[in-house]
């Protein structure tokens, strides 16, 4: 015996079957992304294990937070600043020089988990003046000529990272390791 019911116009039928499978492949690519792993057919969410905390040695030794942590594929880097391994201010006063120093020091910490700044997707920015941004998106063209990472357009503080008014900005990114 059939139900009562009618079946729903095949338009509607379809766009749902195609939103529960987005739903079946978004999942698992999005839960694979974020280091989990299957284990019978469940998922399991990253654990301690499964994330690497690195503080690459050539930069200053820090114990308040962690240069770049990987969890999976993705990688993250904490906004490095212009500084040199001991944790010197460099470039004092020359937005160019820090601004380059600031992508060394996120290449460290890529190279550090096994990345390389090609795979960084996502970086954000912090100036202390307006009149720097066109210096800062310059020198990425340069360090990104194709196919460059998306990017905050870069924000204006009064103090980067809290650590004086001689750093001028700080670059922080989101990377993916394939």
């Amino acid at each position: 015996m059939r139900s009562s019911r009618s079946a729903p116009p095949l338009e509607e039928s379809v766009t749902e079957r195609r939103r529960a499978l987005k739903q079946l492949v978004a999942i698992p690519a999005v839960a694979m992304l974020a280091g989990c792993e299957r284990s019978n057919s469940a998922l399991t969410t990253p654990t301690a294990s499964t994330r690497r905390y690195v503080n690459p040695p050539e930069h200053q030794p820090n114990a308040v937070y962690t240069d770049v942590i990987r969890v999976g594929q993705m990688v993250f880097v904490t906004a490095q600043v212009s500084t040199d391994e001991h944790g010197d201010l460099i470039h004092k006063g020359d937005i160019e020089g820090q601004v380059r120093q600031c992508w060394h020091n996120v290449e460290i910490s890529m190279r550090a988990v096994g990345g390389q700044l090609t795979d960084i997707v996502q970086c954000t920015t912090h100036v202390t003046k307006f009149e720097y941004i066109d210096k800062v998106a310059e020198v990425r063209t340069q360090i990104f000529p194709v196919n460059p990472p998306t990017t905050t357009r870069p924000v204006v503080v009064n103090a980067v990272t809290g650590m004086g008014e001689d750093f001028l900005v700080s670059i922080g990114a989101i990377a993916m390791i394939s």
